[in-house]
């Protein structure tokens, strides 16, 4: 069997660019600001306390709702919703911790 009968053909790669894709080197910032790129904003302490603040409001209520869920389940015994408790807490809180979420980034996006 010769290559050109065979079945299977090499899917022709694109050809490379010129230029690599990335940023320049540091010695070239008026190509960034040109563009409207500055420099990257590197967070400072202040901002990275915060979202490790708001992790930790956001994960401690969910915590404690897991640990719990033993002491639920015991509470609904002979209940339709035994089975499925842990999916209806599930939901809601990724519903409500959504919601605040968004409400907290409405305030960015003004």
């Amino acid at each position: 069997m010769s290559s050109s009968d065979a079945r299977y053909r090499a899917i022709p790669q694109a050809p490379l660019p010129s230029q690599p894709l990335g940023f320049p080197d540091e010695e070239d910032e008026s190509t960034l600001t040109d563009r409207g790129l500055g420099a990257p904003n590197v967070p400072s302490g202040a901002i990275l306390a915060v979202n490790f603040a708001l992790g930790a409001a956001v994960l401690l209520p969910w915590n404690v709702l897991i640990t719990a869920t033993p002491y639920f389940v015991s509470r609904l015994v002979a209940s339709p919703f035994q089975t499925s408790f842990n999916s209806y807490m599930s939901c809601s809180f990724t519903a409500a911790n959504c919601e605040s979420h968004m409400d907290r980034c409405s305030g960015l996006l003004s």
